[in-house]
C-alpha cells in the first residue's frame, strides 16, 4: 500500500507465524523515483530497515534455514521436565525426527482448496476458503454463519455483511475473497447465493464464473499456498508410509539427494548402496556418505521422480483418487503457471540445540485454581497477576527455553511434538 507495487512484485522466503517475533529478508521491485520513500516506510508491529539492492529476488524456499527460540511456559513438574526434556532433546539431536509439514499448513481447508484449484473447480475452491473447519477460529464460524444467513440477498451485499465479522488480522484469504465479491465482481450484484446454487445450467455457470474471477484475483503467492498445502499433505502421508513399510534403513528404490543431484538407491548382494542418477546413465558406489538422512520424497510438480518401490506407486494411487494425477499447471488470468516440484528429506536433524530452564517468577506469584481445573487459557497483564484475589494459591512455575536451528522447510512444531508428546502415544 505504501509503494506503487503489485503484490506479485514482493518476494520472500516463506510465511512466518504472525503470533511470533520473526525476522526475514524481503525483496521487492521498487522504481527509482520511489527509493527515497523507503526511509519513511512504517509498518505496524514491525521494524523495517537495512535496505540494499540485490540481484536475486529470492522467493519461497530460497533461504538456507531458520533459527528458533521457543519458550514453553507455566511448567509445574520441574524434575520430570528436566530429565525427560533433556533426554529427548539429546535423542532428537542425534537421530532426528520425521520432517513432517506442521499442522499450521492445513488449517482453513487449504489442501481441499488446492485440489479444487488443480481441477479448476473454482466454486469448490471459494466455498472451501469460506467454510470453517473443526480447527477454525470462532470468527471464521461467525463469518460463515452470516454469509449463509444472507444467501437470499444480492451476493455483493451478503459479502459486505460477512466482511463485517472478520478480524483485521489472520483472515487474509477470506477477506480478499469477500472484498472481491463485494466490490470487484459485477455479476455478484445480480444474483443471490441461494439462486446461484439452484439447479440449472445457467445459474451454475454464472456461479462458477464468479468464483473463478474472485479466486484468481488472489495473489499468486496465496494461490500457491493452497497447492502446497495439498502436496504437503500428500508428502506427509508418503513419509509415514515409507517409515512404516521400510523402517529407518535405505532400501532399493529409495531416492537420495547427494551433491545437489538426486539418485535412485540400488542395494546389491553385498548390501553396498549403488546410486543411479535420475539424469545420467552413471552410478556411484558410496560407503560412508549416504544414509537414511539423505533419503528424500518429492513434493509433486513438473519433472520430479518418485521412489521406485511401493511408496512411489502409492503416490500415483493417491493422486488418481483425488483426480490430480498428471496435472502440472494451473490457471492465472493472463497466463498458465507451471507447478515446479522439489525433493524434501524424510528425516530432519536439528542443529545448535541448547536447553535452559528458568523460573517464571511473575507467573509463579499466583495461579487461579479454577482456570487450571477448567483448562481455560486467559491472557493476564502483570498488574492483574499481582492484584488477583485471595482465591489464588502460590505454585512454582518454570519456563523451558529451547534454541535450535533447522534446515529450510523444517517445522519447529514437529520438533516440539517429538519432545513434548504424550509418552503413551
Amino acid at each position: 500500500e505504501f509503494l506503487p507495487n503489485q503484490t506479485d512484485d514482493v518476494y520472500f522466503c516463506g510465511n512466518k507465524d504472525s503470533r511470533a517475533v520473526t525476522c526475514q529478508h524481503v525483496a521487492m521491485r521498487v522504481p527509482k523515483r520511489s527509493l527515497a520513500l523507503l526511509q519513511n516506510l512504517r509498518i505496524p508491529n514491525a521494524e523495517v530497515g537495512d535496505f540494499t539492492p540485490v540481484e536475486n529476488e529470492g522467493g519461497f524456499g530460497s533461504n538456507f534455514g531458520n533459527e528458533f527460540r521457543i519458550v514453553v511456559r507455566q511448567i509445574r513438574n520441574l524434575s520430570s521436565v528436566r530429565y525427560n526434556t533433556s533426554a529427548l532433546m539429546s535423542h532428537v539431536s542425534k537421530n532426528g525426527f520425521v520432517n513432517y509439514f506442521g499442522e499450521q499448513r492445513f488449517v482453513m481447508n487449504p489442501a481441499n482448496v488446492g485440489i479444487a484449484y488443480l481441477k479448476r473447480k473454482y466454486s469448490h475452491a471459494v466455498e472451501g476458503l469460506l467454510t470453517p473447519s473443526k480447527f477454525s477460529a470462532p470468527w471464521h464460524h461467525e463469518m460463515h454463519d452470516v454469509w449463509q444467513s444472507s444467501r437470499d440477498l444480492p451476493m455483493n451485499q451478503a459479502a459486505r455483511l460477512a466482511l463485517s465479522r472478520l478480524p483485521t488480522n489472520h483472515a487474509y484469504l477470506q477477506s480478499h475473497i469477500l472484498k472481491s465479491l463485494a466490490h470487484k465482481c459485477d455479476d455478484a450484484r445480480d444474483i443471490s447465493l441461494s439462486l446461484a446454487k439452484e439447479e440449472g445450467e445457467e445459474n451454475s455457470e454464472m456461479w462458477e464464473r464468479i468464483c473463478r474471477k474472485v479466486f484468481l484475483l488472489l495473489p499468486w503467492q496465496s494461490r500457491q499456498l493452497t497447492l502446497r498445502a495439498y502436496h504437503s499433505r500428500l508428502w506427509n502421508f508418503l513419509a509415514s508410509e515409507r517409515i512404516i513399510r521400510y523402517g529407518l534403513g535405505l532400501v532399493s528404490g529409495d531416492l537420495v539427494s547427494l551433491r545437489r543431484s538426486t539418485f535412485v538407491v540400488d542395494i546389491d548382494s553385498d548390501a553396498l548402496p549403488k546410486l543411479w542418477s535420475l539424469d545420467k546413465s552413471v552410478n556411484l558406489t558410496v560407503r560412508d556418505t549416504v544414509s537414511i538422512y539423505c533419503a528424500v520424497i518429492p513434493m509433486h510438480g513438473k519433472s520430479v521422480k518418485y521412489p521406485l518401490h511401493g511408496v512411489g506407486q502409492l503416490a500415483k494411487v493417491f493422486m488418481q483418487y483425488d483426480g490430480t494425477l498428471g496435472i502440472e499447471t494451473v490457471e492465472g488470468f493472463d497466463r498458465t503457471f507451471e507447478i515446479f516440484g522439489t525433493y524434501r528429506r524424510i528425516l530432519c536433524r536439528p542443529e545448535n540445540i541448547t536447553l535452559e530452564i528458568t523460573e517464571d517468577k511473575l507467573r509463579s506469584l499466583t495461579v487461579n485454581k479454577k482456570h487450571i481445573e477448567s483448562g481455560h487459557r486467559q491472557i493476564r497483564t502483570p498488574e492483574s497477576l499481582l492484584n488477583e484475589s485471595n482465591s489464588t494459591r502460590s505454585t512454582p512455575m518454570w519456563n523451558v527455553v529451547i534454541d535450535f536451528s533447522l534446515r529450510k522447510g523444517g517445522f519447529a512444531t514437529m520438533l516440539l511434538r517429538e519432545v513434548f508428546q504424550d509418552p503413551d502415544e
